[in-house]
């Protein structure tokens, strides 16, 4: 029989109103005959040091079925590792039926989003080759998909108010999400800007799979006509 207990780590999927999230359970009760579970979600989604929770949730939530959106921790990573084996196993028959004439390889776009306010168009050289590099090094298995040349997608890193809730911040990251297409698309994303909405961004995107890097730069000082400028070279992309 199925069985959640105080303590139990969960993972929620999230819908159109609410993020993804892991958790905690907090209490279960036996109050009704189906169960009643509270959880309380690691993220801070209201103001201040309230944390959003669920309240009054039946056991049979956790069942496995159409719509299901409630797994144990364990369970729910345990399901992602058998679905990426499933990739990788159709990916070797995709390759074969490509190399003994099947049909031809599904197509993939690779973009590196550039959320930030550091326009791609100003990059030196170094930095946009090593955008394109580390997309096509983190595509996976490159000769299984007809491959689109790498992108590189522009993504003005918002304003932050300081006077903003934590709820603001929240928003912004989600409307930063809307503009990151994913259908037939690998994608990676430079995320660089004020910190708590970089945080709220990079566990959003991490969740669905998008890797996220910082640039590193090493700052140079130019002397000309007597006058020292500080010039920042790029180094490296750094993984978070």
């Amino acid at each position: 029989m199925f069985e959640v207990k105080v303590g139990d780590r969960i993972y929620y999927t999230g819908d159109r109103a609410n993020w993804p999230s892991e958790g905690t359970v907090t209490s279960v009760s036996a109050s009704y005959s189906d169960g009643c579970i509270n959880i309380s979600y690691d993220d801070e989604r209201f103001e201040g040091d309230v944390k959003k929770c669920t309240k009054g949730l039946p056991l049979s939530a956790f069942s496995p079925g159409p719509g299901r959106r409630f797994y144990l921790l364990s369970e729910w990573q345990a399901q992602q590792q058998a679905q990426l084996e499933s990739l990788a196993l159709l990916s070797v028959i995709s390759l074969n039926n490509v190399k003994h004439g099947g049909s031809r390889m599904q197509k993939k776009r690779l973009v590196f989003y550039n959320i930030s306010n550091h326009p791609s168009s100003n990059w030196d050289v170094k930095q946009v080759e090593a955008a394109k590099k580390l997309l096509l090094k983190s595509s996976g298995l490159p000769f299984v998909y007809e491959v689109e040349p790498p992108v590189i997608i522009d993504v003005p890193f918002p304003v932050v108010s300081p006077t903003a809730s934590i709820k603001e911040v929240a928003d912004l990251a989600w409307k930063v999400r809307t503009q990151i297409k994913t259908q037939d698309t690998i994608v990676l994303a430079m995320i660089m800007g004020e910190m708590c909405l970089t945080h709220k961004l990079v566990n959003l995107l991490s969740r669905e799979g998008i890797g996220c890097v910082a640039a590193t730069t090493e700052r140079e000082v130019v002397e000309k006509e007597g006058v020292k400028t500080s010039v920042f070279k790029f180094v490296q992309f750094r993984s978070y």
